[in-house]
């Protein structure tokens, strides 16, 4: 039964048809990514002839895929910045009060049927998107737990533009906490703490 499962198993894997010239190395690279490596006999009757050099013939249904002799685990992820942040909500148009009419924000467009609102801070078709819950539970949990901590905004490029912004909010019924020299927060209507900061202050 085992020698059965193992030749099932060795029908599973794409064949590399390869000609005698085909180095030691070539061989070890391809069956290290998987692949069956075979002797293409019918290459000998052309030993000799003209054009004739190595030679690789993949046969198999799979797609076919670039390799190269390079690891591709050694080449390190990088990314560029942060895309966007998406929150579940349970109000959208409280939501749409929030991040449009109190924080500013541009909204750019809805999604699946309504239920997803997005928010551009200039930098991004949606630097928020906010869709509305499949759940009623209420929002903050305690600090610490794993889960969103909060998003920040930058506000501005001095401590007058902070000042302004603080007085902004607390216009609009927002009570700022976590105050630092260069930043406080707010909560949005689903509890979600989002900081307002200056980066550079002068």
């Amino acid at each position: 039964m085992r020698r059965l499962e193992q030749r099932q198993q060795r029908r599973q894997r794409p064949l590399v048809e390869v000609d005698d010239e085909m180095t030691e190395r070539q061989k070890r690279d391809q069956l290290r990514v998987g692949l069956d490596v075979v002797r293409d006999r019918r290459d000998e009757s052309r030993r000799g002839g003209r054009g004739v050099g190595r030679g690789l013939r993949v046969s198999h249904d799979l797609p076919m895929l670039h390799y190269s002799a390079m690891d591709a685990s050694s080449q390190r992820l990088t990314i560029r910045e942060l895309g966007h942040v998406s929150l579940f909500v349970r109000d959208l148009e409280a939501t749409r009060r929030f991040y449009r009419d109190t924080l500013g924000l541009v909204e750019t467009g809805t999604g699946k049927g309504g239920r997803i609102l997005f928010f551009s801070a200039g930098v991004h078709h949606h630097d928020v998107s906010c869709e509305l819950a499949r759940a009623e539970e209420p929002g903050p949990q305690p600090k610490g737990v794993p889960g969103l901590y909060h998003i920040a905004f930058d506000v501005g490029a001095s401590l007058e533009d902070l000042g302004a912004a603080r007085r902004w909010a607390e216009a609009h019924g927002l009570a700022p906490f976590g105050e630092t020299p260069t930043s406080f927060s707010v909560r949005d209507p689903d509890g979600h703490e989002v900081e307002l900061y200056v980066a550079a202050p002068r």
